[in-house]
């Protein structure tokens, strides 16, 4: 796979992705 950043207010294109696109997102709550 691949991690991509994109720092904020930054214009991004994303061109051509035919691979299929798959996101993970985790919420946990913060250690103590």
């Amino acid at each position: 796979g691949s991690v991509i950043f994109v720092a904020a207010n930054v214009q991004h294109n994303f061109f051509e992705i035919t691979e299929e696109l798959v996101v993970l997102v985790f919420f946990a709550p913060a250690e103590s």
